[in-house]
């Protein structure tokens, strides 16, 4: 906090970064002192581990972030950043909850290792090398889906669609394009049952 009140001294729009916690009290009481600046945008941080990961999270992690959002949206009017969840699988559930932006790496990550997105989630290899970790090998169903997607939202370098096994650049281009153009429903069973308890509440 000492260090965001002599930042905001000089620059009020200095955006507050809340890096969440399974301590909810704690979070709350930092959330508390940040809203005092009457911020007009809130960061979110450190929730990757615990909505993307199932191992080394306390037990519920994922839930408890997804309402820790719900209860900072209710409370915040301004724009909510989340950091690092910009993956096809949790973009719908940020949506449905009124998120205003998210970002990530992913897109460059996973075309670095071979890999390509599918839109609602999950990745696939579609490169010759060795598989050293996610070991699914792209299937024609796959590739299927993700060049119907891409004609389908106009994606502008089509033609050489086939670049896509050979060439990072063009993988890391076709994830980017897939993280900002899909608004699929999560493939995933366990988001997409987070997904509609989200609208379901979300609806009341």
């Amino acid at each position: 906090m000492e260090n965001y009140d002599k930042l905001f001294k000089k620059f009020e729009s200095t955006v507050p970064v809340i890096h969440f916690h399974h301590r909810i009290d704690i979070v709350m009481n930092f959330l508390k002192k940040y809203l005092n600046y009457n911020p007009e945008v809130l960061a979110v941080g450190a929730l990757v581990p615990y909505v993307l990961m199932t191992k080394g999270v306390p037990s519920g992690s994922r839930r408890l972030a997804i309402n820790f959002l719900k209860e900072l949206r209710s409370i915040f009017r301004g724009k909510i950043h989340v950091l690092g969840l910009g993956s096809p699988i949790v973009t719908a559930i940020l949506k449905a909850i009124g998120i205003d932006s998210t970002d990530s790496s992913t897109w460059r990550v996973k075309a670095a290792y071979g890999k390509i997105i599918i839109p609602g989630g999950g990745e696939v290899h579609v490169t010759n090398r060795n598989v050293n970790f996610g070991k699914k090998k792209a299937s024609i169903q796959d590739i299927n889906r993700v060049y119907n997607f891409l004609r389908q939202t106009n994606f502008p370098l089509i033609s050489n669609f086939w670049k896509v096994c050979t060439d990072f650049e063009y993988r890391a281009l076709v994830n980017a394009w897939i993280i900002m153009h899909s608004e699929e429903l999560p493939r995933c069973r366990s988001f997409l049952k987070i997904y509609r308890e989200v609208i379901s509440t979300r609806d009341r």
